[in-house]
């Protein structure tokens, strides 16, 4: 069967119907080709395509084509999918969506989002996100978090430096750490700093020590056989100062006195030690003609050996 060709070289065609009719190019039962070489313009409503594939050799398509107000008027552009029994998917460019923007600090309206008809969030599966460098910006308002929510322990998975920890990672690190892997110091302040910082033997190859500092001032430090505080040193059963050359010095506040509930022993001194500036300097060498062994230094240039009773009664009666 040879091809029928209208031709109207010089003029327009058209082809009118009744009102509210309908125009069928028809190809038959064995689907044909409906070509038109040129633009194709459509004025109505509504239009259908029908096709199982629709083939676009557009690299742009334009929707809400001719808008002339400030944004979408109608508020919404986009695409709109049929799920059947399920509400249909919509992708659009929402004017009403704020976000923050990080490269001009400042609030921008109009997003793209993806909801349902009935304008509920749906959700996006993607493996990569890409900013151009720029910062990533999540959540921008309200109270909502960031979740791994419906993965699999996601705290034993961070095993590389850039990977984002959970809560979970952290509260195990954390328990970890002081379970396991002890904080050595504790420290507040910088210029004029405060610690307490615990060193052991089995690390540092020192003795081990526990240091007290006080605004960068050494306070007291205690060790396996000993404690210094200021510049006292117990040591077993001794009481001692550490600085060499410097009084012990034993008193108490107010009206109180010292008190000794046992015995005193003064040990014997090679020497006699220098006067005090002030008060009585009691001390022990060999016995001279006091037969008692105990001296004195007053502070007012006195000094001698506390003679023995019966000492004092023999010199009485030689003298």
């Amino acid at each position: 069967m040879s091809s029928k060709i209208l031709a109207l070289p010089n003029s327009d065609y058209k082809v009118k119907v009744q009102s509210g009719g309908t125009i069928t190019l028809d190809t038959g039962l064995a689907s044909g080709t409906v070509t038109i070489t040129g633009d194709l313009l459509v004025n109505g409503n509504t239009t259908q395509v029908s096709s199982a594939n629709l083939n676009l050799k557009d690299n742009i398509i334009t929707l809400n084509n001719g808008e002339s107000g400030t944004g979408i008027t109608l508020t919404q552009s986009g695409i709109q999918i049929d799920r059947g029994s399920y509400p249909d998917a919509k992708i659009v460019f929402d004017e009403t969506v704020t976000w923050a923007d990080p490269i001009s600090a400042t609030t921008i309206t109009g997003g793209f989002t993806l909801v349902n008809a009935s304008g509920t969030l749906q959700g996006l599966r993607i493996n990569s996100v890409s900013t151009g460098g720029g910062d990533l910006y999540l959540i921008n308002s309200g109270t909502g978090v960031i979740s791994v929510t419906g993965t699999n322990n996601y705290e034993t998975q961070i095993t590389d430096d850039d990977d984002i920890p959970n809560k979970k990672y952290v509260d195990d690190t954390i328990v970890t750490q002081l379970t396991s892997t002890f904080q050595r110091r504790i420290e507040e302040g910088s210029a004029s700093k405060s610690y307490v910082e615990v060193r052991d033997t089995e690390v540092s190859g020192a003795p081990s020590v526990v240091t007290f500092q006080i605004d960068n001032l050494n306070k007291g430090q205690i060790f396996g056989n000993r404690v210094e505080f200021e510049d006292f040193r117990f040591q077993d059963n001794i009481l001692s100062t550490t600085a060499s050359d410097t009084d012990l010095i034993l008193e108490s506040q107010g009206t109180g006195g010292v008190i000794v509930n046992d015995n005193f022993t003064l040990t014997l001194q090679g020497s006699d030690p220098a006067s005090p500036l002030d008060g009585l300097k009691v001390y022990v060498k060999a016995p001279a003609a006091g037969g008692t062994g105990l001296f004195f230094k007053h502070s007012a240039s006195k000094s001698g050996e506390i003679i023995s009773r019966q000492n004092a009664l023999l010199l009485s009666m030689l003298f």
